[in-house]
């Protein structure tokens, strides 16, 4: 119950560092109920994330913002530990999202 939060806090810190220099910076937090499971959707219109990167951003110590690169790999171990998944959609230029999916019981 505490670790979950901090990785949807980590999902949003990195949507802010990827709008920072946008002129309309958004970033959507959408939670959807559905067929016993909770999906999170962490969504952004910044920088975006290439196609070569996309699987790596989840390893450990992989950052595009100087950071410790410990983000992404804390949130995908969470939601293994969990029983979920997590799934990403990036375009450069365009923006990310990230999509979290967890059995509705974990969720409660």
């Amino acid at each position: 119950h505490v670790l979950f939060p901090r990785a949807l806090v980590n999902l949003l810190q990195n949507s802010a560092r990827a709008v920072r220099d946008c002129t309309n910076p958004r970033i959507l937090l959408r939670v959807e109920a559905e067929n016993g499971a909770v999906r999170f959707i962490v969504a952004d219109n910044g920088i975006g994330i290439s196609p070569e990167r996309q699987e790596s951003v989840w390893k450990r110590g992989s950052s595009g913002s100087a950071s410790s690169g410990l983000g992404l790999a804390f949130v995908r171990n969470i939601v293994d530990w969990l029983g979920g998944e997590s799934l990403l959609c990036s375009k450069p230029g365009e923006g990310t999202k990230i999509t979290i999916v967890i059995p509705e019981e974990v969720a409660e």
